[in-house]
């Protein structure tokens, strides 16, 4: 891991169960914490399905370790939230990948 390629901020997003006056049940994503991360891409894909535009962008997100980081999580990045596929140790706590794709 190289801290000069960690030019990237992201924000890890957990999700929030509440409910309102109401009982319904609310779905929120709250802040946990700011990283810095290197930003791999992986793939990135544009095209029309059905004359809808749709785009899909595969990346790896290494950072340093973090035991609570789960596949449950969102991060965000640049303005884009993307969902968790994976998440792989490197090396013993030195650090993670986590497999990330972003749809839209």
């Amino acid at each position: 891991m190289r801290p000069g390629a960690m030019r990237w901020q992201v924000t890890i997003l957990r999700q929030t169960e509440e409910t309102n006056e109401f009982g319904e049940r609310l779905d929120d994503w709250e802040e946990v914490r700011t990283v810095r991360a290197e930003k791999i891409h992986k793939s990135e894909d544009e095209a029309f399905a059905a004359s809808v535009r749709y785009e899909r962008r595969a990346v790896t997100f290494r950072m340093y370790f973090a035991a609570d980081v789960s596949v449950t999580d969102r991060l965000r990045c640049d303005g884009l939230i993307y969902e968790i596929r994976g998440i792989r140790e490197i090396g013993f706590r030195r650090g993670i990948d986590v497999a990330a794709e972003y749809q839209g």
